[in-house]
């Protein structure tokens, strides 16, 4: 055996199935169709379902009419410890794409608030702290003057001029 390996299933993901879904998650956050035949004898799956979404990658469930759009980090979870109850799906490492079983919990607001600080202050020690920046784009806006109410980064289209 090589040096470093920990044995066969070092990398080996478990994938389980999504109830009433022809679909299987794996601990390690891939989504994959199952392999089936269809009613006119094609078949179709076993194909890695791409996740779209810039905040939360997310995926389309899709079984003949039915279809429901899923966020892949809820699926994770819901399938590998079961039911929320209530709860949040927190990512430990605030990392939206991280959708891995090891990096999700089950909690509350108050825990998911206390994890963004957390790793707000670790993410702070290797970098400089910007601050402030919220204020300055709010001054640009105000010099530009008052325009229509949620028009506020429109680059100044919708603004009212002032006659000279």
């Amino acid at each position: 055996m090589a040096a470093g390996a920990t044995g066969p299933r070092a990398n080996a993901e478990t994938w389980l199935p999504v109830p009433d879904w022809p679909y299987e998650v794996s601990d390690q956050g891939r989504v994959r169709s199952v392999e089936r035949t269809l009613p006119d004898g094609r078949t179709a799956g076993s194909v890695i379902l791409k996740p779209t979404g810039s905040r939360y990658p997310s995926v389309t469930l899709r079984d003949g009419w039915r279809s429901k759009k899923v966020r892949v980090h809820r699926l994770v979870k819901l399938v590998h410890t079961g039911p929320s109850r209530g709860r949040q799906v927190r990512h430990l490492d605030d990392d939206r794409q991280h959708s891995a079983l090891a990096n999700l919990k089950y909690g509350t607001q108050k825990d998911n608030e206390r994890d963004k600080r957390r790793n707000q202050g670790q993410r702070e020690r290797g970098r400089t702290r910007k601050r402030g920046r919220g204020k300055e784009k709010k001054r640009e806006t105000d010099e530009i003057g008052r325009g229509f109410p949620g028009a506020r980064d429109c680059g100044g289209l919708f603004h009212r001029r002032e006659q000279p």
